[in-house]
């Protein structure tokens, strides 16, 4: 019992020192630009049509907030027992998965900046895994009360919501890079084809997680990628209309989910 408690206290001190390594280095890649570069100016250099607008990327503000207050929420029993079994569980469930998550986090930010898009590609697939993880023992391992949801479902769902949609466009990106031509096809088919599987995808995690939060992410998303293509004078009626027919499918199932996810 001891040497649980060790462990457990082991890994809430730990979250938040790794947290904030990920905050720093993530303020340290837009102040001092990693290599030089910041993040915008490598995703300027190999935009494709899965590139959303620049404002889309705020939402790791809200994201990074969620996580803050997930740590500080879990970080409570060093000072109190009040939710002494509550916090304990979530820590055994998913404080080291977390904890791999600040590490892939900030090493992925390092190969981005460095340009090595296959192994950015390779470390946003384990981020990728790690959060689907985390979320599914939430959803799965955890009873669904409001703190859970509040400071788990909704940070985590984000996060997830999120990964989803950059791993897509990290894969995108590698693919440019090495100037894959799409076996010939109209590049418009590919952003099509991104655009139905992110859909199916998100549909999918909204109802199998039972979680709202990773389909409003997703929404800013589409948002943000059509903003991009009317600001960047690349309109596509076709693309437009896909990208609306897919919001409004997600849109519903998230809307579907709500009385469940207040229940």
């Amino acid at each position: 019992m001891q040497t649980r408690t060790f462990l457990i206290k082991t890994i809430q001190i730990l979250s938040v020192l790794f947290l904030a390594g990920v905050l720093y280095v993530n303020y340290l890649s837009v102040t001092l630009p990693i290599n030089g570069i910041t993040t915008e100016e490598v995703l300027d250099k190999y935009s494709n049509l899965f590139t959303p607008a620049a404002i889309t990327f705020s939402v790791w503000g809200v994201i990074y907030l969620g996580l803050v207050m997930y740590v500080i929420w879990q970080l409570q029993t060093l000072f109190s027992s009040k939710y002494l079994l509550e916090v304990d569980l979530v820590v055994r469930k998913i404080g080291v998965l977390f904890l791999i998550t600040c590490l892939l986090n900030v090493a992925w930010l390092y190969a981005w900046h460095y340009e090595k898009l296959f192994y950015s590609v390779l470390i946003m697939a384990g981020l990728l895994f790690s959060l689907i993880s985390i979320n599914k023992r939430i959803s799965f391992e955890l009873p669904n009360t409001p703190q859970y949801k509040l400071f788990l479902k909704v940070p985590f769902g984000m996060y997830l919501g999120w990964i989803s949609i950059a791993f897509i466009s990290n894969v995108a990106a590698y693919l440019t890079k090495t100037g894959w031509e799409g076996l010939g096809l109209d590049p418009r088919f590919w952003q099509m084809a991104m655009i139905a599987f992110t859909t199916v995808i998100s549909c999918w995690a909204v109802s199998k997680l039972n979680n709202v939060a990773y389909g409003l992410v997703v929404l800013w998303a589409l948002g943000g990628l059509l903003m991009f293509r009317i600001s960047d004078g690349m309109p596509s009626i076709t693309v437009t209309l896909l990208i609306t027919v897919c919001a409004l499918i997600i849109l519903i199932t998230t809307i579907n989910r709500i009385k469940r996810w207040t229940t």
